[in-house]
């Protein structure tokens, strides 16, 4: 996988027999993608704008994944 431009990932799969596969993977990941097959190994996804909804969805989960990472630098420092 490489960054194109700003707005756009390249993804490059290496047997073009699961370009499709991974073309419905990325699709039905719930992440608002959807990716372009040039009808070879190689997949464009454009990465849209964020809504206020998605800013606020990755709010949630950001905070959630601090509070994880405290947890276990917690659990490490004592020795767990």
């Amino acid at each position: 996988m490489s960054v194109r431009d700003g707005k756009t990932l390249s993804v490059s799969v290496f047997d073009p027999a699961v370009a499709a596969a991974v073309e419905k993977g990325i699709r039905g990941a719930g992440l608002n993608l959807n990716p372009i097959s040039d009808g070879s190994s190689r997949i464009r996804v454009p990465i849209p704008r964020p809504t206020k909804e998605t800013r606020e969805a990755m709010r949630k989960v950001s905070h959630f994944c601090s509070s994880w990472r405290a947890i276990n630098c917690c659990v490490v420092a004592d020795g767990f």
